[in-house]
């Protein structure tokens, strides 16, 4: 068995807020009036009589209902204060408190020594990504856009990639923790490939020993050293630092950007977004961007 550590809250960044729900339902009846017998239906009423009896009998109800809708009110009255109370207590508490991150940090303060990354190590603009494995926008990110970006940025980026397991903590860290461990034997990106293209069946079955194995052998990884890398918390560590990393910048969502230390304000947007960013960024630096 693998001996995987579970973070608890740290990695708990959603809270789900249950609604508060009426359980006042209000249903239309339709009342129908018995026939008159025969003896009643002979006898003349007297208008009179009869206009008197209806006044008197809409006073009554008026006055019923109002003394019932006085009785709710005050029965509720002291529940809904509670709940009220309770509401918004949750909110103040779920609000953040930590000064805003600035939109642009020093480049190498977005990235970490283990991150794995593609394109060239010296390249003039640095792209950071926090991603989650179980993320859709993210898949889709992966197979449309950093291809062609390096592809047309060949020589100037640097593309890189970093844990931020928010989504579903318990299989998105055991994920990020063995593509870490994939890393160690510089095999990152062919075991990230094969999980981005499997991502819907991993969402429906448990992380298994056997199952991050066979994605291993898909990657040519070694086993041995594979498993032995999930065991001693090496690869745990790693996407510990990352995570931290984006709780410490405010990542709210996956995926997230960083251009050259410059908070990228869009997520999985189209290639053209991201293009103009860079261009601009390469612009600043006094590099003119390929056309």
């Amino acid at each position: 068995m693998l001996k995987f550590t579970r973070m608890g809250t740290a990695y708990m960044l959603s809270v789900t807020i249950k609604s508060f729900i009426s359980p006042y339902v209000t249903q239309d009846e339709t009342m129908q009036e018995a026939p008159p017998t025969t003896s009643e239906a002979q006898t003349p009423r007297s208008p009179r009589l009869f206009v008197l009896s209806l006044v008197i009998t809409a006073i009554v109800f008026f006055g019923l209902g109002m003394l019932v809708d006085s009785t709710m009110r005050d029965s509720r009255s002291s529940s809904d204060v509670e709940v009220a109370r309770a509401v918004e207590a949750t909110f103040i508490a779920l609000t953040p408190t930590a000064t805003p991150f600035p939109t642009r940090v020093p480049t190498d303060q977005t990235l970490a020594e283990h991150n794995p990354f593609l394109g060239d190590d010296d390249a003039p603009i640095v792209m950071v990504e926090f991603s989650d494995y179980q993320c859709p926008y993210c898949a889709q990110f992966h197979a449309e856009t950093p291809g062609p970006l390096l592809e047309r940025y060949d020589g100037l980026l640097k593309f890189v990639y970093r844990e931020y397991p928010v989504i579903d903590p318990p299989l998105s860290v055991d994920i990020s923790v063995a593509a870490q461990c994939a890393g160690i034997q510089d095999k990152y990106w062919e075991f990230a490939d094969s999980i981005w293209l499997n991502q819907a069946s991993l969402a429906r079955q448990p992380i298994t020993p056997d199952l991050l194995v066979e994605f291993a052998q898909t990657a040519e990884l070694d086993v041995e050293a594979f498993n032995a890398c999930l065991d001693d918390g090496t690869g745990l560590n790693n996407v510990v630092v990352d995570y931290e990393a984006g709780r410490n910048y405010n990542i709210s969502g996956t995926p997230g950007f960083f251009i050259n230390g410059n908070r990228f304000p869009f997520g999985a947007a189209a290639i053209e977004v991201f293009i103009e960013a860079i261009d601009a960024e390469l612009e600043r630096m006094g590099i003119t961007p390929p056309n």
